[in-house]
Formats: C-alpha cells, structure tokens, sequence
C-alpha cells in the first residue's frame, strides 16, 4: 500500500525541488553570466534540516530526496562571495605645508594630484580655460584653511560662487602646491596683469578671450546686442557680495562727469557714432546695445574692470567702498575735509590715489591677489584673495602662490645682477634686454634660473613713422605725404644689419605683418615687400623728387639750396643701436638724419618723426587708441586726426579743404590725408568691428590694414618678433606653471597657475634650488623638451 506523505512534509519536498531546479538552472547559465548574478548558495541546504523536526521518520526513503546525492557531479561549485567594497579614500593631510614660505604642520587635506596637463605641441601656445570635468570636492590653502580653523574667515564653499559658476582654470605643467611668495626684483614697481581684473581674460595667445570676473557673455540681434552674465555667490576680497548693484554703479553713476567725459571709440557704434546703452536684464545678467552690430568689445586688452580711474571705462565697482570718496554720496563738506587732510589739491588726484586698488591697499579687490602694500619707491606686495572664484581641475582654489612681492633697486643692471644670483621667480619681462641675453645665459645655471623668450606677436617690433598732420615745415610736410618718398626711405634701410646690430640677430626682417598662421596675415608678398635694399632705386626716387643736388659732404639739398635733414628725437634706450645705424643708412644715400636722445613727442603734434611699432595688434580690433588706424593719439603718422576722432570732433584736424597742405587734398578728406589712404584705415577697422572675429569678412579687413600699411609706406617696418620689448621672460627653474610660448607680456595671463616646487619658495628659505628641473635657455635645441 502506497504510503502517503504527511501535509507538514509537501511543502517540504516541493522546495526543496523548486530549490534545485533552481540551482541547475543558474550554474548552467554561469559560463554567460556574471558570476556576481549568481544566486548565493549558502542558503540552499537549510530545507535540508526540517525533517529532524518533523513527528516520526519516515520508514522508507522517499524517491524525491534521490536528486541531491547527484548534485557534486552535475552542479559546479558557486563562487567565491565577492570581496567587500575597499574602504573609502583616506583623506591625504600633508605632514607639513607652507604658508608665505614658512613651514607649518598644521595642514588642511590635499588633492590627489594626479591629473595629467595636457601636452603643448613646440612653439604652441599653451590653453588655461580647462573645460574637462567638473570637481566635486574642493580644497583650499593652508593659509586660508588656517584663518578659517582661527574663525577669521568663512568656510571655502561660503566665499566663493556655486560650483557651476566658478571659474576653471588648467595648468600649463601640473597641479600646483600650495603656498610661498613670488619674489620679483626690478627697477621699479609695477603689478600689471598680476593684479588686473577684467571681465574676461585672454589665453597665452593673445587672441582668444574666456570669461574671468563674469561667466559668460553671448552676442544677440546680429551684435547689436550683447549680454553678459555674473557668477551667482561672486564676491569682493572684503567679503561683500559683488552683485548686480555694482555694475549698475559703474554704468550709472561713475559714466557721469567729474568720473566720466567723452566714451572712447570702441564704445561708440561704428556708423552712427552714438555711444553704447547699458541695461539691466535682472540680478545677474546685462546688457550692452549698439545700434549697428559690434563685435569687438570682448577683444580689446582695454579696461573691463574695476578701476574707474578720471575718464577711464570700468565696468564694475565696489559700491560699498567708493561712495566715501563721491560728493554725491559723502558730501561736499566731507570731501573737502578729506582732501585737505590728504593735501590734494585737485579731486581727480584724490580721486584716483584713494579709488584705484593698484595704490589703495584698503580698495576690495576682484582677482587672484589683492595689494597689500604699495611703495613706488622700494616695493609692492599682493596677498592671496580668498575669495577668489578660481580652481584647477582637482578642485584647488587658486592662486597656488600666497602672494607675490616686488623689489624696487636703484638700476636695473642691480636688478639684473640680482637675478644673476637667483633673486628673481617670476617672470618680469620689462626689466630684460635682449642685448643682455647672452649675459642671462652665462648665468643661468649659478642663479638656477632658466631663460624663456616671449616676443610680439604683431611682427612690427620698430617701425618708423613720418606724421602727415605736421606741417611746420611745408616742404618737409609735403615730402610726408607722398608716398614715394616713404618708399624711398624704406629701400634705404638694411634690414639684415638692423637685425642683427640692434636686435642680436633674433627678429625677422620685414614689413608690418603678423605670423603666417594668423588669420589676418596679409600674404608673403606684402610682408616682403621693400624689404630689401636697393641704393640705386632709392637715389632714383629721391632725385626725382626735386633732391637731385649735393653739397661737398654728399648730403642732398633742398630747393632753397640748404642741406635737407631730418630730426629724430628719441630717447629709448632699448632701441639706441636702431637710432645709431639708421643715421648711418640714411647717410648713403644722402640725407643727414639727426637723432635726438631726448623724449618724443609726435603724438602731441610736436615733432614729425616717430616710432610706428606695435605690440599687441596681431588683431587690429584688440585696441582702439590704436597703431593701425588713426583714431586716437597712438597713431603717430597722423596723431591730429587720431585727436579728432577720439575727442567726437571737438579737437584734432578736421575734414575740409586748408590750402597750406600739399599735396592738396579732395575737398571731403582731411588735409594731410591727399590719398585717402588714412581714412580708408579708419573706414575698415569700423566696419571690421561689424563682423565676428573669425568670421571671412573680418579676416578680409584685417589683410586690407597691413596691405595698406606696406604698399602706402604708411608703416615702415624693419624687424619683427626679436622680443626686444617685453619678451625675455627668466623665471627660476622650481616656479612651475610658466608656459614658454606666450605673447609679449608683463608677467603672464595665467600666473594664478603659478606655483613652487613643493610648495617651498625662494625668498624665505635662502639657499633654495630646484631638485627636480635644470637650467634651459630659448636658445637650447631641446628648449620645449627640458622640464
């Protein structure tokens, strides 16, 4: 008789069957699947132990529980459980750190430093705007951490804007270590764009702008309208909220007179001549609207900060600070008060030395370090913001440096000596010489510095301009004016010898013409153009101008028989070699040039030679008082002209007829101006600024300036990209960050970037040498390839 099975023991049977079927089921899939998929088998034999429990043994096996005695051949044993999760990263506290170069071991956590820097292919400019991931976690310095700990300061996430809207910034080399002080010694005592703050900053070449101060900012209404937004949380150094009330303030207020005159050109719409409105959008966004489109406002090196110097275009200022100084706001009484007791006689001086942060140490600041002494006479010093919106890609506050000083010595041979020594960090390219380069060599391995060029990048290092708008003379006047005469004097000059006598060989003989690479180069043709000598060709011209007559010494004559001669009064003793051999070239082919080592001042009308070199237009749009056209006073071929545009037609020379300038000139173009050539440099450059920068027909425009340039001789150029001016840059060899390629500059764009070795300066720690990296000079073969 068939035994039947107990109700308490079916369910029993029935998982366990179900238990096994499973089992099967998922070890035949385990070649396919993830072996963390399988099920756990721990749990599978615990059925097994019921039937110990049950009322009474059953007396004969039961045929179901046959299936687990064949389980060690059919099923594959289960995995090893996974091992448990690694226990989070244990935050990395340096044993010690520094703190304006003394060592401390009081430390905050440090990032990982492990991202690597992208590579810069040789000659390349290097790209601070990092736009990979976002941090998530954020460090600070020792030195804020500290004032934090101390109660002296906020936490790191309540001083700066949120996470979104803070600025990101990659370093040329590595992430940097915190603290130390830059030390730079010089022959005077200048900040410059370590301490600038602009809406926007550019990268190494000059020619790319990101935002700095600001987040962002877009062009809208085909240019006419362009809108900018602020970071959300931005503050000033002193803590206080910079927000929309601040740019309201520069806009409103400081655009009023005494604060404020005549717009310059670039804020002015390059066809009706009105001048741009600014509007408020809401508590983070602006605006500025032109009536015709304008897209070089975020190119121009020109002011977009703070400092609302007498007539000078600041964007933003501390409300809270400069209101004591207005009589608007303080009172006349007060102001009085305060000038007497300061004994400023005129407001703009008191003005100026109490508003601009560049002398002010208690003016809150916006950028990487704020003054915290100035000296002009011995030193300046700038100490960390911390407040500052900048980080690298490990979520670092930036600056690196916890501050930078200057050294003011009587000369700067004394400051050069001292850099023979190795007292000097960071580069300060005002202070060098290319005539000095091979002393900066010999050198460079005692002072462990290393030796980085950083040349214009406009490729017209010194050329030579005759003013048209002087007419003083009305011979000489007239021979300015004509264009054959400028042609003359260019096939007099020899390039090769200038080159190499007055910039040690480093340049590039030409005319006016930026890098091949640059989208506005006008073409090898243009460049070339009257670059070589030709005596014979230039004695041609010159006969054929009425000078065909000499006296016994071989100098030619003017019609009224007297000897024709020239005066250059010039006073720059970097281009002393360059005034020595042109009066020496000119003598060839007869004309006596005089030079005068005394200060120049054909900009003021009052002398008709001058130097015509440009430093920063490798984009004609990146000033208006610019070199390329004449609409302001830097434009020494026609400064008078320049006048009147920048003073909206109040001063300066004005169109029209005037007899006493020959050649004479169509009755609707200036006066000095018989081609129109002049004119037709303003014309493009206003309807340049009318199209994006990239854009086909702005790079159009931009060939046209430099094609006029060379083939009216309106610039005469002679070298180009020495780096004679500004451009040697000697940095020690442990300050990291520093890129080699860069364009002319005082100290860098990124040098919130900069950092020492291990975070241990110089200045402090007397006797310090990097361990890491040699002495390289930018004459070295494997100059991009030395650390």
């Amino acid at each position: 008789m068939m035994k039947t099975i107990s109700k308490a023991r079916y369910p029993l049977v029935l998982v366990i069957g179900v238990l096994l079927a499973f089992i099967l089921v998922s070890c035949g899939a385990d070649d396919e699947d993830e072996p963390a998929a399988a099920p756990a088998p721990a749990p599978a034999p615990a059925p097994a132990a019921a039937p110990a429990a049950a009322p009474a043994p059953a007396p004969a096996p039961a045929p179901a529980p046959a299936a687990p005695a064949q389980a060690p051949s059919m099923i594959k044993p289960a995995p090893a459980p996974p091992p448990p999760p690694p226990p989070a990263a244990r935050p990395i506290i340096p044993a010690t750190c520094y703190v304006k170069g003394e060592q401390v071991t009081s430390c905050p956590e440090a990032s990982p430093h492990t991202w690597i820097a992208p590579t810069i292919p040789p000659g390349d400019f290097a790209v601070w705007q990092y736009e990979g991931v976002r941090p998530t976690k954020f460090y600070e310095s020792p030195m804020s951490a500290q004032l934090v700990k101390d109660g002296k300061l906020p936490p790191l996430d309540e001083r700066v804007p949120i996470p979104e809207d803070r600025m990101y910034s990659a370093p040329h080399d590595e992430i940097g270590v915190y603290g130390g002080v830059g030390r730079q010694t010089m022959h005077f005592v200048f900040m410059g764009e370590l301490a600038l703050s602009n809406f926007g900053e550019r990268e190494a070449d000059g020619f790319i702008w990101h935002p700095f101060v600001g987040k962002s900012w877009q062009f809208e209404d085909d240019g006419r309208l362009l809108v900018f937004t602020m970071r959300d949380g931005l503050k000033w150094s002193d803590g206080e909220d910079f927000d929309m009330e601040d740019v309201e303030f520069a806009w409103t207020d400081l655009k009023q007179p005494p604060y404020m005159g005549t717009f310059p050109v670039r804020y002015r719409d390059p066809v009706t001549g009105n001048d741009v409105k600014w509007s408020k959008i809401d508590d983070l966004n602006f605006a500025l609207r032109f009536d015709s489109p304008v897209y070089n406002i975020m190119e121009s090196r020109m002011n977009r900060g703070p400092d609302c110097w007498i007539n000078q275009m600041c964007w933003y200022s501390p409300k809270h600070f400069l209101t004591q100084f207005m009589p608007e706001y303080a009172g006349q009484a007060k102001i009085d008060q305060m000038m007497k007791e300061q004994e400023f006689a005129e407001f703009n001086d008191f003005w100026n030395q109490n508003t601009y942060s560049y002398f002010n140490a208690d003016s809150p600041c916006a950028r990487a370090w704020c003054l915290e002494l100035y000296d002009s006479s011995t030193t300046g010093i700038i100490t960390r913001n911390h407040y500052f919106w900048g980080f690298d890609p490990e979520g670092n506050q930036l600056p690196y440096l916890d501050g930078v000083q200057q050294f003011r010595m009587e000369s700067r041979p004394v400051a050069v000596f001292r850099w023979f020594a190795g007292e000097h960090d960071i580069p300060a390219t005002a202070a060098g010489s290319l005539d000095e380069v091979p002393s900066y060599i010999q050198n460079m391995e005692r002072g462990d510095y290393s030796v980085y060029r950083w040349p214009a990048m406009a490729g017209n290092d010194s050329g030579l301009g005759l003013a048209a708008t002087w007419n003083e003379d009305p011979f000489l006047g007239e021979l300015f004016r004509t264009k054959d005469f400028r042609i003359a004097l260019a096939l007099a000059f020899d390039r090769d010898e200038i080159n190499e006598v007055a910039f040690n060989g480093f340049g590039v003989p030409q005319m006016w013409a930026p890098r091949p690479d640059n989208p506005f180069y006008p073409g090898d043709d243009i460049r070339d153009l009257y670059v070589e000598r030709d005596l014979a060709k230039a004695n041609q011209m010159l006969d054929a101008l009425g000078l065909d007559q000499r006296d016994d010494e071989g100098f030619r004559l003017r019609p009224d028989g007297q000897r024709f001669k020239m005066e250059m009064n010039f006073n720059w003793s970097l281009l002393d070699k360059q005034m020595e051999v042109w009066v020496t070239q000119l003598r060839d082919v007869g004309i006596e040039l005089k030079w005068n080592n005394v200060p120049n001042r054909v900009r003021q009308g009052e002398h008709y030679m001058g130097l015509a070199s440009a430093g920063y237009e490798y984009n004609p749009w990146i000033l208006d008082n610019t070199t390329v056209a004449p609409l302001g006073q830097n434009f020494v071929q026609a400064p008078m002209i320049g006048i009147w545009y920048l003073s909206k037609g109040k001063e300066g020379m004005p169109p029209g007829p005037d007899p006493s300038f020959l050649p004479l000139a169509p009755a609707e173009n200036f006066p000095a101006d018989p081609s129109g050539k002049l004119k037709h440099l303003t014309d493009i450059w206003l309807e340049g600024r009318q199209h994006p920068q990239f854009s086909p027909e702005r790079a159009e425009y931009g060939k046209e300036i430099y094609r006029t340039h060379t083939e009216e001789m309106i610039t005469n150029g002679m070298v180009g990209f020495s780096g004679f001016f500004r451009g040697v840059a000697v940095k020690r060899n442990n300050m990291r960050n520093v890129p080699k390629t860069h364009v002319l500059d005082h100290f860098g764009y990124m040098s919130w970037n900069d950092y020492f070795e291990d975070g241990k300066d110089n200045m402090n720690n007397p006797g310090n040498r990097s361990q890491k990296y040699r002495s390289v000079s930018f004459l070295d073969p494997d100059y991009f390839d030395a650390q």
